[in-house]
């Protein structure tokens, strides 16, 4: 910031008090909140030394110099990611039916993707799809489409061929029995 000129940039004092402060060793206090139940939560100490460790990596970048294995390591802490579904092998042990032990008991675990699965989601449904309006207006369409296609047997002219007026008998009286067949099943 000073190589640029903004020393009168109000950032640039609130970043060379934190640089002071962490040069010392002194943990930054955190600014007085209007409500204290919204409060940031305190600094633990590996925090400040992931940080630190963050703005040596950065500096060394900065210079394109190489970050050693050691800050790099300190700088990112991973944390380690579930990259399965299944539980631990032997949590929920299965015995196959000459007596050997399995690691897992197919049945415990169906129950336990079943209970998974049955969670309720705190993710709102998208403001623009309703499922079930989406489902009845398919249907209308649906039942516009029959309609439509019945009406138009209905009104063949009377000098098509014989064959042709059997297949639209036929399919004029499937038509008309869908609605029949849906309430049944």
């Amino acid at each position: 910031m000073e190589e640029q000129g903004l020393q009168n940039d109000h950032r640039h004092a609130k970043a060379v008090l934190l640089k002071q402060k962490l040069q010392a060793g002194v943990v930054p206090e955190p600014a007085p909140a209007a409500d204290s139940a919204a409060s940031p939560a305190a600094i633990s100490s590996a925090q400040i030394n992931q940080l630190r460790a963050q703005v040596s990596a950065y500096r060394l970048l900065a210079r394109n110099e190489a970050v050693p294995s050691q800050i790099i390591s300190d700088a990112v802490m991973l944390r380690p990611k579930v990259t399965t579904l299944l539980p631990e092998p032997y949590e929920f042990p299965g015995e196959a039916e000459n007596g050997e032990k399995l690691p897992y008991d197919l049945m415990k675990i169906f129950n336990l993707h079943q209970i998974r699965c049955n969670r309720p989601t705190t993710i709102a449904v998208p403001p623009g799809i309703d499922p079930v309006g989406m489902l009845k207006q398919r249907e209308n369409q649906i039942q516009n489409r029959i309609g439509l296609r019945i009406k138009a047997l209905s009104n063949l002219p009377a000098d098509i061929p014989e064959q042709l007026k059997l297949k639209a008998e036929i399919e004029l009286r499937a038509l008309r029995l869908v609605n029949l067949q849906t309430q049944v099943s």
